[in-house]
């Protein structure tokens, strides 16, 4: 004859379970911006120190998620190509958020964090920057204008915040992930 046991309240168990795995994973996510965050904080503390010149590239950071768009929502753009710099952003926070959708849908919680100005590509490899002051053009036609680059800054600064602080986003999204009592 077969022991029949009866668990009462398994289900209110259950419910309570899945809210707390639910709430675990929507602050995973808050540790994944709180990392991305990071990362920007520190291109701007720890040598290599992002480049400066008009500050539009710096504007134009962005961090971008399935639902929102933590940073970068507007950004203020500095001297003659303003326009072209912002139908760009938007263009290209528009184009990371379909992504990250997409990508969130085959991989779980997901964001893209990063910058929108054209020229970004070619500062951060460019391994043969100078760090001394020179006369240069631009932007606009025919203005000459002496460039001072920013001190510690150097290409690859992107790059080397990830590296530095990758135990650090990790930290934070397991910290974020923990059950709360």
């Amino acid at each position: 004859m077969a022991l029949v046991t009866t668990i009462h309240g398994f289900d209110k168990v259950m419910t309570n379970l899945n809210a707390e795995i639910q709430m675990m994973t929507n602050r995973s996510m808050g540790g994944l911006i709180q990392g991305a965050q990071l990362v920007f904080r520190d291109t701007e503390k720890t040598p290599p120190l992002t480049p400066v010149d008009f500050g539009n590239m710096r504007a134009s950071r962005f961090i971008v998620t399935a639902k929102t768009i933590p940073r970068g929502r507007s950004a203020r753009f500095k001297d003659d190509i303003t326009g072209q710099l912002s139908v760009d952003h938007f263009s290209t926070i528009s184009e990371a958020q379909s992504m990250v959708a997409q990508m969130s849908n085959i991989y779980g919680k997901f964001l893209i964090l990063g910058y929108s100005a054209h020229y970004t590509l070619f500062v951060h490899e460019n391994l043969g920057a100078s760090s001394e002051e020179r006369y240069r053009y631009g932007p606009g036609p025919g203005k000459k204008r002496l460039y001072k680059p920013r001190a510690g800054a150097g290409p690859k600064w992107f790059e080397a915040s990830f590296k530095r602080n990758s135990g650090n986003i990790v930290a934070l999204v397991r910290n974020n992930a923990r059950i709360k009592k």
